[in-house]
C-alpha cells in the first residue's frame, strides 16, 4: 500500500501527528496526503467514518475516478466526524495491520460475509466502533443471529434476506433497510406487515418493502422518525381496485413518510401525525381531493407521483410547506390549487391550473421552478416569473425573454426550437448552468450567457458545435449529428474540462452524410485542457482514433472509447496523463504497442468484452504500469499462452483484476505467481468455476469466484432473470 502520509508528514512526531492533521484545513492537508482510497476525503487517523465496499467492477471504477460511490449503506448524517476512507475488505486489514492503533468512529460493511471475517481476524475493530452498520445483499452468507449475537454497538442493518429481519434483531438496532437491494436476488419476498411488530423497540428509520392488501396500520415503535415504505400488494380479487388506507397517525415522533408501490390512494383514508415534515407519494391513481393535506400544519415538503388522478384536483396545501412536487403522467385539471405563501421550490407537470399561465402569481418566495405544460401544442407567451434561481421548462415558448435575471440555471427541454435560437441570453450574467435538450436543434444562433460554464447540447441534430465562450467547462453533446470531427465541425474553448459526445453517428473519412456541412475528414479538434472524455458508441475506427491524435490531450485524466469499432490497441493513441481508460466492447484483436509502462498515472484499465483480444496477446504483451490498481479483462477469450503476456512485474500498487466470462486459461498459474510475487497490494482475481478449481489448491489466496457464484451465474438462469434483464446487467458485471 502506498504511504499514507507524504515525507514531509512523516518527518514529524507521531503524537503531534494528529494535533496537526486535526487542525490543518482539508484543502491543504489534500496537498501532504497521497490517499490510498477513492474521492476527495482527508484522511483522520483516529476518528473516521470507515466503509468497507464489496469489490465490483462499477463500483472500483467509480472509486478510481474519484466519484461517490452509490449504495444502500452509506452515511446519512456525517455531522459527527467530517472525514472517512473507503476501502475493500483486504484493503482495511492491511490497513490495520499498518496501523494498529486505528479505531473507526463508525463502520460501514457493505456485506455481511465481510463483516464475519473482519470480526474473526481484529474482532478489536468492531467491538471499539462507536456504531456499526452491516448490510446483505444477496441472501447467501452467514446466518444473521450468530454473526451478530455478540455484538452490541450495531445500529443499521440492511438486507434482502426475510429470515434476517424474522431473527432476534439486536436492541441496539434503530435502522433497518428490507428492500431487493440487489436485482439479481430472485429469492426476494415482500414482508407480511404482522411481521412489523418484531422489530426493535428503539427503531429510528426503516425502509422496507411489505406485503399489504388493504389498509396499512404498522405495528411499529413510537420511537420511528423516519419510514419508506414500498408495496407490493396482492391483486385484488374482485377485479375492482379500492383506494388503499393509510394509517401512521400513532407514530407521534415520525417526521418523514414516503409510500410507493401503491395502486390507488384517497387522501380521504390518509392519517398522518401532525408533526409529519415530509411526505412523498407514489401510486398508480390518486384521487383528487386532497384537503386532508391542509390539516398536516407542520408539512414542509409534499411530493405526489401518479400515472393518473382519478377526478379533478381540489387541493388546501398548509402554508408551512416549501416544497411540492406533483408528476403525473397524463393531463390533469385542477379546479383548486393555490400556492402556499412559504414555497421555495415548485415541480408541476401535466397539470392543468385552474387559472391562465400568463395569470398565475408564483409566490415571492419561490427560487426553483420546474413547469411541464399539461398541453405540449400550447405555446406560451407570457409568464409572470419571480426572481428564481432555478427554471426547467418542458413546453413551447415563444420566446426566452420571460426568464428572470436572478436564474443561475436554464433548463429548456422538449419545447419549440424557435425560441432557443432566437435567444438573447448576453444579459443573463448570472447564469451558469444552461440546458438545450431535445429541441432538435440545427444551429447554435443565441448569444450564450458571458459566464456560462455547464452547457447541455443533448439530442439535438447539429452538425457543428462552435463555441467561442471561454469559461465554458463541461459539454454535453450526445446524440447529435455530427458526421466527422474536425476544427470545422467542433470549435471547443481552451479551458474546457469535460466532454460528453456518447452515441454520435459518425461517418468514414470522405463519406458525405445528409448533415454534412463540412469536408469528411477527421483532424485534431480537441483542447489540450482537456481532463475527461467520452466517445462511447460513436462509430470510432482505429483509422478515426489515428486521426484524432488524443495523446495531444496532455490534461486528459478519464477517457471512455466504450462500444466502438476499434480493433488494434496501441499505447501511441493515448495520452500518458491517463488515469482511467476504458476500450471495453470493442472489437481489439491486435496489439500494435502494448507498452503502458510510461504511463506514471494509469490507475485503471477496462478491456473487458473484446472477445478477440485474447489471441491478440498471444503475439505481444501489455505491459502494465506501477501505478496500476485495476484490470478488467473479463470476456476476452484469452488462451493458452497468452495470460503470460499480461505483465505485471512492477504493478506494486495492483489490487483487482477481473477474468470473468474467459474459456479455461491451463497456464493461468503463470499469471498468479506473478501476481502473487510483484503485487503485494492484492486484494482478488475474479475468476469463474472453470478458472477457480483447478488452481484453488495452489495457495492463491487472492483467488475469487465470488461473482462466479452471485452475478454472474444468476444471469445465466433462465427461469430466475430474462433475457431483458440479463443483458441490461451483464455490462454491470463486466
Amino acid at each position: 500500500m502506498s504511504n499514507i502520509f507524504a515525507e514531509k508528514v512523516l518527518t514529524l512526531p507521531y503524537e503531534l501527528l494528529y494535533s496537526i492533521l486535526d487542525n490543518i484545513p482539508d484543502e491543504y492537508l489534500m496537498q501532504y496526503i497521497d490517499f490510498p482510497t477513492i474521492g476527495k476525503v482527508a484522511l483522520d487517523i483516529l476518528s473516521s467514518n470507515v466503509i468497507i465496499f464489496k469489490e465490483s467492477p462499477r463500483l472500483i471504477e467509480d472509486y478510481l475516478t474519484d466519484c461517490r460511490i452509490e449504495g444502500e449503506l452509506f452515511p446519512r448524517d456525517n455531522s459527527e466526524t467530517k472525514h472517512s476512507i473507503t476501502f475493500d475488505l483486504y484493503g482495511v486489514l492491511r490497513f490495520i495491520v499498518k496501523y494498529p492503533h486505528f479505531r473507526p468512529h463508525r463502520l460501514y460493511v457493505y456485506e455481511i460475509s465481510d463483516f464475519e471475517i473482519l470480526r474473526r481476524i481484529c474482532k478489536w475493530i468492531v467491538d471499539e466502533a462507536k456504531s456499526v452498520s452491516i448490510s446483505r445483499r444477496f441472501c447467501l452468507g452467514p446466518e444473521l443471529p450468530g454473526i451478530v449475537s455478540e455484538c452490541s454497538n450495531i445500529d443499521h442493518l440492511s438486507t434482502s434476506n426475510c429470515q434476517d429481519v424474522l431473527a432476534e434483531i439486536p436492541s441496539t438496532v434503530t435502522e433497518i433497510t428490507y428492500r431487493k437491494v440487489s436485482h439479481l436476488n430472485p429469492f426476494f419476498r415482500p414482508l407480511p406487515v404482522p411481521f412489523l411488530r418484531v422489530f426493535p423497540e428503539h427503531l429510528i428509520n426503516v425502509d422496507i418493502c411489505v406485503e399489504v392488501e388493504d389498509y396499512f396500520i404498522p405495528k411499529l415503535p413510537n420511537t420511528l422518525k423516519r419510514m419508506h415504505i414500498e408495496f407490493s400488494r396482492k391483486p385484488q380479487r374482485n377485479g375492482e381496485e379500492r383506494p388503499m388506507g393509510i394509517d401512521i397517525e400513532h407514530l407521534n415522533n415520525l417526521h418523514t413518510a414516503s409510500f410507493e408501490g401503491i395502486h390507488s390512494l384517497a387522501f380521504g383514508a390518509f392519517k398522518a401525525p401532525k408533526q409529519l415534515r415530509n411526505l412523498h407519494i407514489e401510486a398508480c391513481t390518486v384521487h383528487g381531493d386532497w384537503r386532508y393535506l391542509a390539516q398536516l400544519t407542520n408539512l414542509r415538503s409534499l411530493q405526489v407521483a401518479a400515472g393518473d388522478i382519478y377526478t379533478n384536483i381540489i387541493a388546501e396545501f398548509p402554508t408551512s410547506l416549501t416544497d411540492l412536487v406533483v408528476d403525473t403522467e397524463t393531463e390533469c385539471i385542477a379546479e383548486t390549487f393555490e400556492f402556499p405563501p412559504r414555497l421555495v421550490s415548485l415541480y408541476l407537470d401535466h397539470i392543468e391550473l385552474p387559472v391562465s399561465y400568463p395569470e398565475i402569481q408564483f409566490p415571492h418566495t419561490l427560487k426553483n421552478l420546474h413547469l411541464g405544460l399539461a398541453d405540449k401544442d400550447y405555446l406560451l407567451q407570457e409568464l409572470n416569473l419571480p426572481e428564481l434561481e432555478t427554471l426547467t421548462l418542458e413546453a413551447n415558448v415563444l420566446h426566452l425573454r420571460i426568464l428572470p435575471k436572478s436564474l443561475r440555471e436554464f433548463s429548456y427541454r422538449y419545447g419549440n426550437f424557435f425560441a432557443a435560437i432566437r435567444s438573447e441570453l448576453k444579459e443573463y450574467t448570472n447564469l451558469t448552468s444552461l440546458s438545450f435538450n431535445g429541441l432538435k436543434l440545427v444551429g447554435l444562433d443565441c448569444r450564450m450567457p458571458p459566464n456560462l460554464e455547464n452547457l447541455d447540447l443533448r439530442n439535438n441534430w447539429l452538425p457543428e458545435i462552435l463555441l467561442d465562450y471561454t469559461k465554458i467547462r463541461k459539454l454535453y453533446a450526445c446524440r447529435n449529428k455530427l458526421p466527422h470531427l474536425n476544427k470545422a465541425s467542433l470549435k471547443l474553448p481552451e479551458g474546457l474540462l469535460e466532454l460528453h459526445l456518447n452515441e454520435t453517428d459518425l461517418h468514414k473519412e470522405g463519406e458525405y452524410s445528409t448533415f454534412s456541412v463540412h469536408p469528411p475528414v477527421y483532424e485534431p479538434c480537441f483542447p489540450e485542457s482537456l481532463e475527461f472524455l467520452s466517445l462511447g458508441d460513436s462509430n470510432i475506427t482505429d483509422a478515426i482514433l489515428n486521426k484524432l491524435e488524443l495523446s495531444r490531450c496532455t490534461k486528459l485524466k478519464e477517457l471512455s472509447l466504450h462500444a466502438n469499432y476499434i480493433s488494434s490497441l496501441s499505447s501511441r493513441d493515448f495520452p500518458k496523463s491517463l488515469v482511467f481508460l476504458d476500450i471495453s466492447s470493442n472489437r481489439i484483436k491486435k496489439i500494435v504497442d502494448g507498452d503502458l509502462s510510461g504511463f506514471k498515472s494509469l490507475r485503471g484499465i477496462n478491456a473487458s468484452n473484446n472477445t478477440k483480444l485474447g489471441s491478440g496477446l498471444v503475439d505481444k504483451p501489455i505491459v502494465f504500469p506501477q501505478s496500476l490498481e485495476y484490470i478488467n479483462l473479463s470476456a476476452c477469450r484469452i488462451p493458452s499462452n497468452a495470460v503470460q503476456n499480461l505483465v505485471v512485474n512492477d504493478c506494486k500498487n495492483l489490487k483487482w483484476v477481473f477474468l470473468l466470462a474467459n474459456k479455461p486459461i491451463p497456464d493461468l498459474s503463470n499469471f498468479l505467481d506473478a501476481v502473487q510475487r510483484f503485487c503485494p497490494l492484492i486484494s482478488s482475481v475474479h475468476v469463474d468455476d472453470k478458472n477457480y478449481i483447478p488452481f484453488r489448491s495452489m495457495g492463491f489466496s487472492f483467488l475469487d469466484r465470488t461473482y462466479d457464484h452471485t452475478l454472474f451465474q444468476a444471469l445465466k438462469k433462465r427461469n430466475l432473470v430474462s433475457v431483458e434483464d440479463g443483458a441490461r446487467y451483464f455490462d454491470e458485471i463486466l
